[in-house]
């Protein structure tokens, strides 16, 4: 690395990405456990990039009380994933999406409900809820997450994870706009940098290059048009897509699932 200009960077909880999914992981690390140093780096700017980081597509995919897990792990597996799914990973989101939903409202993020206080529904989604929520929620998570002490470096491409036998204990990158070399730390990774989307079309996905090399086992997560997962004890990944109210395949929202460290 002679002549590169270098830094070095060390936290407890290293997130990769600064859209929904990490800012989400970022406030429930630190309403967890305060005292965790968590830092976000994004190849853009936290709380401003990614796919639909800005508006969030403005609908979420909830699986309510009165929901049926059973019949919605049935149909998703036979149309979205196409027994591509891991299953175990299906069964813990389906059960999972509702919590989200109250983490939101918590946060002093609006979601839409009916008169009598139920999350709001289409008669063409039986399954499953479809709910709107406030457009500028990602403002509001990341405003959250700055006040609790999440440390961000924006500009930062992350190229590589590293490794040490089975765990992931870091990830290297550079910066886009002078190319400075960057090594980040960490007790525990979460990879929240989006979905390779293969089923729609090459857009929304970033930093799959990294998680392949890392993994020995490659492991479909959640639908059909997922990343990688890495180290099942070190590394999370936790940007889920859903499937579209009209053609069941382009819809996103994200969850944290809570790892932990």
């Amino acid at each position: 690395m002679t002549g590169l200009w270098q830094e070095v960077f060390s936290a407890d909880v290293l997130i990769i990405g600064g859209g929904p999914a990490g800012l989400i992981a970022a406030n429930k690390k630190k309403e967890v456990n305060a005292s965790l140093d968590v830092l976000i780096v994004d190849k853009a700017h936290v709380g401003y990039s990614g796919g639909k980081a800005n508006k969030g597509a403005g609908v979420l995919f909830v699986l309510s009380e009165d929901d049926d897990i059973d019949k919605f792990r049935e149909f998703h597996l036979e149309n979205i994933g196409h027994y591509l799914n891991d299953q175990e990973m299906l069964e813990i989101y389906a059960g999972t999406t509702l919590r989200t939903v109250e983490h939101f409202e918590k946060w002093s993020i609006p979601i839409m409900r009916d008169e009598n206080g139920r999350l709001a529904r289409v008669e063409e989604l039986p399954l499953w809820s479809l709910c709107a929520f406030d457009l500028n929620m990602i403002f509001t998570l990341r405003k959250q997450a700055i006040k609790r002490g999440v440390k961000t470096v924006d500009k930062t491409q992350v190229v590589e994870l590293l490794t040490t036998g089975s765990r992931v204990v870091g990830a290297v990158g550079f910066d886009i706009v002078d190319g400075t070399f960057r090594t980040f730390k960490a007790k525990s990774v979460i990879l929240a940098s989006g979905s390779c989307n293969w089923m729609v079309t090459n857009m929304w996905m970033s930093g799959r290059g990294g998680p392949i090399r890392a993994s020995s086992k490659r492991r479909p997560l959640v639908s059909s048009r997922s990343e990688e997962a890495i180290g099942r004890r070190a590394f999370l990944v936790i940007s889920i897509w859903l499937p579209c109210a009209r053609c069941g395949l382009s819809s996103m929202t994200s969850c944290s699932s809570g790892a932990n460290l």
